[in-house]
């Protein structure tokens, strides 16, 4: 009973302390509050204590398996709506419920026991000689959450420091003047942003190169649409801005946001909401050119011979299109099919690009763990070096839902992919690969190791 008590205060410790690392802790934000705590080892006391199961020669009997699934789907886990998330909070209980805890050598992580002894100076004493901070490595994940996570805390603490400062003096000092905002934002109108897009002669481009209205080809023009969106926005901020400070005049407020994160080389806050996350404004600029470049062409020649799936304004569209046109084709049902990414031929010189059973893809990238080409299979991060890793250009196939199940017999861990990295959530996952592993999936699910088409600063 003690060490059940014991484990479960150290579960409800690393499910709040996950919280630190945002989306890479959970990819829903649950609050988990100390009720839920409470009834956990209510639950645990009417169990082992009340019901003192023994067997014939006096041993007490611990329900392993039943403490389990009730702590998992009903205590803990009864709020939580993302199967990721789900199977998060399983991995801790299968682990640190288990008999393994009663052994005297057993640890959470080094340097985290259970007290060998319960009674309240020892566990006090036992408490004060844990380690002062707590790093990723004790929720199971790698070092990128925890550089993220103290960026994320520094930022947050230089925005406040900032809203503290008076509105005067030293702020004020970097508003640019007149005639530096307006070169600035002749600058961005004539080299940073592109040109307005054609909208209705590239759809009339992509009818020819398509072969008439087929689903690819509204695919191709909804794309065109949200980028146009996007130039318009900018362009006609830009030229508000233009004869602001033309006429002499001072810039509203929000205009002097904008106008103060060009000149910091930050992308402002309204173009980001409906585009995409980036550290720089000549990132997010140039991202933006690539990303024309590639929808034009499409729509001028057709569906290129690889297809960056970062680049696309809604990458989830592009696959399913993929897939019911492939399940059309052949004569199969979409529910016996999923589309999913196949690593076995990442050559993009030696992989036939017609595209009739697969379609080449670049930009994806993979974090929590390494892959290892030759032996088809993930393998743990390389020490020191856990960034993420760049993938080579993949085939984007169709495979019957049977064989993306995840096997018993040859270890297998389905991986998610997601739209990019600072969008960790089931409206944003694409799609699962189930790959070989030699390491145990439990240690993948807590290092939160998943495939994302583009790296969004977060």
């Amino acid at each position: 009973w003690p060490y059940l008590v014991y484990s479960m205060t150290f579960i409800y410790n690393l499910i709040k302390g996950r919280q630190r690392f945002g989306i890479y802790g959970w990819r829903n934000p649950n609050e988990l509050h100390q009720v839920e705590f409470f009834r956990c080892l209510k639950f645990l006391e009417h169990t082992i204590v009340m019901n003192d199961n023994r067997t014939g020669s006096g041993r007490l009997v611990v329900p392993w398996q039943s403490i389990q699934s009730v702590t998992t789907d009903i205590l803990l886990g009864g709020a939580l709506t993302d199967s990721q998330d789900k199977q998060l909070l399983e991995t801790y209980i299968q682990r640190y419920v288990a008999p393994r805890i009663l052994h005297a050598e057993f640890e959470f992580t080094p340097g985290y026991a259970i007290p060998k002894g319960f009674e309240l100076p020892m566990i006090l004493r036992h408490i004060g000689n844990l380690p002062d901070t707590d790093k990723s490595s004790l929720y199971g994940l790698n070092t990128n959450a925890e550089s993220k996570a103290m960026k994320k805390e520094s930022v947050d603490f230089l925005s406040a420091f900032k809203q503290s400062l008076p509105a005067f003096g030293a702020v004020s000092d970097t508003t640019p003047s007149l005639e530096e905002m307006y070169m600035l934002v002749d600058h961005h109108l004539s080299k940073e942003i592109p040109h307005d897009l054609d909208v209705s002669g590239l759809t009339r481009e992509s009818l020819r190169s398509h072969g008439g209205t087929k689903p690819l080809h509204f695919f191709v023009v909804q794309e065109m649409m949200r980028l146009h969106r996007i130039l318009a926005e900018c362009r006609s901020e830009l030229h508000k801005l233009k004869h602001v400070i033309a006429r002499g005049s001072r810039p509203s407020e929000a205009e002097a946001s904008i106008l103060l994160n060009l000149k910091r080389n930050r992308t402002p806050s309204a173009w980001q909401s409906i585009s995409w996350n980036s550290e720089t404004f000549s990132t997010w600029a140039e991202e933006l050119s690539r990303r024309i470049k590639q929808i034009v062409e499409w729509a001028r020649r057709g569906r290129p011979k690889s297809v960056w799936l970062g680049g696309l304004m809604n990458p989830i569209a592009f696959t399913r299109l993929f897939l019911q046109d492939f399940c059309k084709r052949n004569g199969l049902p979409l529910e016996s099919t999923a589309v999913t990414l196949d690593l076995s031929v990442a050559d993009y010189e030696e992989t036939d690009s017609s595209g009739e059973t697969h379609v080449l893809v670049s930009g994806v990238l993979l974090e929590g763990a390494g892959y290892d080409f030759r032996a088809g299979k993930l393998v743990a991060s390389p020490p020191g070096n856990q960034s993420m890793l760049k993938m080579p250009h993949l085939r984007l196939v169709v495979k019957e839902s049977i064989e993306m199940e995840q096997g018993a017999e040859s270890m297998t861990y389905r991986t998610p992919c997601y739209t990019s990295t600072g969008l960790r959530n089931s409206s944003h996952h694409i799609l699962d690969v189930v790959l070989r592993t030699d390491l145990p999936p439990q240690k993948l699910v807590l290092t939160g190791c998943a495939f994302y088409c583009r790296y969004d600063m977060v």
